[in-house]
């Protein structure tokens, strides 16, 4: 029981602390949104999956979610951040083992929920969001692209406001 209430208080962290947005997206929201993106991008998904995608932030609860630019900046911190997260979310009974074609897929769909939720704050007035808009979008069209469908989503983003 206690190995739960950790995992459903993970839920409740908040991402793009750093930046100020006209909505609050939870860690939890964006699990939810990147299993789904799975599901429509890659059919064929195994559950196991589509559970990496619910858990895979969890270890957020642990760390917080440090900004990707941070990352970026010092990528020897981002590793060892990631080993940390990975253990804790291993910890909490949530770790599955992916292919290397799945973990493409789940690395995908995740900096894609986070174009197309920039997308929506850009589409309410929020520029504030622009640069992380332009990150995950220049950072998608370097991935490889698991579906017709993906294509599409990423297509739909080409330009400065998404339409989806």
């Amino acid at each position: 029981m206690e190995k739960y209430k950790e995992v459903r208080k993970a839920g409740a962290v908040k991402r793009y602390h750093t930046t100020e947005t006209l909505r609050t997206q939870s860690i939890a929201e964006h699990s939810w949104h990147v299993a789904q993106i799975i599901m429509y991008i890659y059919p064929q998904a195994r559950a196991d999956l589509i559970k990496a995608a619910l858990d895979h932030d969890i270890g957020e609860l642990y760390t917080g979610d440090i900004p990707a630019p941070f990352k970026w900046a010092h990528p020897q911190l981002a590793t060892d951040i990631k080993t940390i997260e990975s253990n804790y979310v291993h910890d909490m009974g949530s770790g599955v083992v992916l292919s290397e074609v799945e973990q493409q897929v789940l690395d995908f769909a995740d900096m894609l929920d986070c174009l197309l939720w920039c997308g929506e704050e850009l589409r309410m007035g929020n520029t504030n969001v622009q640069e992380i808009y332009s990150n995950a979008r220049r950072a998608l069209t370097k991935r490889w692209c698991p579906s017709l469908e993906a294509k599409d989503l990423l297509e739909r983003c080409s330009g400065s406001v998404p339409v989806l």
